[in-house]
């Protein structure tokens, strides 16, 4: 698969000076180029070191380095440290399913609509856990954020239905609906991957539905996928398109499919996987290995991944932007991604900007598919600033 998805898609990489506040460089060494009018001041050092975990004598240190560092040391056992993320938060029944949720805000908060609600949504095969260095540092910032986990993935029930984008925009839209305290609250949507895809599908959604218009106020996409797969037969030569469609009957058929999923989720497996698109190898730890392993244990995982795998593609992400003209977007790109490329393949992150006037685009040098979880100090940092900028302006008198 990951063969496939190299020769289909290919890398990119783009090297442009920030212009008119729409891209932003920003280097891991340190502050390489920021916008004067976002008025962003990011330490990268201290924020990306301070989420480095490092093995040594069978335990597991968090170093909090530079300036954050003071009294913030933390070292736990890694049996300790693994129960820092449970699986299972909080329950809510969709459609008959278990799903899983985590929500966090402060608790002398009480909810303002002002300030918009915050929805998480992750990549395929991850859960909320692969938020876990975000949630927290948003939630302390003053904001409600809720992260979700989407049927048949995390620990959400592995229901046997037909799934497709479809599917899953709908469970994100009723569960807006459902944690909604009011009728004129609204919320920013934050995915990764094809999180940010479904992200645009239901605020294209919201857009359609006149009475909701208003409830979708932005969106932050980090590294968008252009489908489910990652290429429709409709974008590939005849001979391709054949070859594919042999590929994905051969490997995914109920037959050989259970026995390649077995195959395909050995955690010796993931590991490679994400080396492949972590640049920071460091990031790649045995906790993110096992968040990304256990959920693939569940009864039922292998048959999830034998119908998403051959899921319909979904809407293409152009015709999405096209679908949601002046809903301000925050787009969020590691450039070193060799699955969603930022400049060439077919859904390149650097198109966005052209399709959609009000895309801010802001590159992350030398970081891959998941600069959420790879550079979270600097990921953090953005969000905050975009969720501070798109706080209502309280009406005059």
């Amino acid at each position: 698969l990951i063969l496939l998805v190299v020769c289909f898609v290919g890398k990119g990489n783009m090297h442009r000076s920030c212009e008119g506040g729409a891209f932003v460089y920003v280097s891991l060494g340190g502050i390489n180029r920021i916008c004067e009018d976002e008025g962003l001041e990011l330490d990268c050092r201290r924020n990306v070191q301070r989420w480095r975990m490092s093995r040594g004598g069978g335990r597991c240190r968090m170093d909090c380095m530079g300036s954050a560092s003071t009294g913030m040391d933390k070292v736990t056992t890694c049996e300790e440290q693994s129960r820092l993320w449970p699986r299972v938060y909080q329950t809510w029944e969709w459609k008959g399913w278990k799903v899983n949720f985590r929500v966090e805000k402060p608790e002398t908060m009480d909810w303002d609509q002002d300030r918009p609600t915050v929805l998480a949504i992750h990549a395929f095969g991850a859960s909320v856990n692969h938020w876990r260095k975000n949630i927290s540092e948003w939630s302390d910032a003053g904001y409600e954020v809720y992260a979700m986990d989407l049927l048949g993935f995390g620990a959400s029930e592995k229901a046997v239905v037909p799934y497709s984008a479809e599917l899953w925009r709908d469970q994100i839209v009723d569960f807006i609906e459902e944690m909604s305290h009011s009728p004129r609250q609204d919320w920013i949507l934050v995915g990764n991957s094809i999180g940010s895809l479904l992200c645009l599908m239901a605020a294209s959604f919201y857009r359609r539905t006149e009475a909701l218009q208003h409830r979708i106020r932005s969106l932050v996409l980090i590294n968008c996928a252009g489908g489910l797969f990652p290429v429709r037969y409709s974008e590939l030569s005849p001979p391709l398109a054949v070859l594919l469609f042999v590929f994905k009957s051969i490997l995914f058929n109920p037959v050989v499919g259970p026995w390649f999923f077995d195959s395909f989720r050995s955690k010796k497996n993931i590991e490679e996987v994400c080396r492949q698109v972590y640049v920071d190898q460091s990031q790649v730890t045995e906790e993110l290995v096992n968040i990304l392993h256990e959920p693939s244990c569940d009864p039922g995982a292998s048959k999830v991944y034998l119908r998403v795998m051959t899921a319909p593609c979904g809407p293409k992400p152009r015709e999405l932007l096209e679908t949601i003209p002046g809903l301000p977007i925050l787009l969020i790109w590691g450039d070193k991604d060799p699955w969603t490329p930022l400049a060439g393949g077919l859904h390149a992150g650097n198109s966005f900007p052209e399709i959609h006037q009000e895309t801010e685009l802001m590159v992350l040098p030398d970081t891959g598919h998941c600069p959420h979880d790879e550079c979270p100090g600097v990921v953090n940092e953005l969000v905050l600033s975009w969720l501070g900028r798109h706080r209502k302006v309280p009406e005059g008198p």
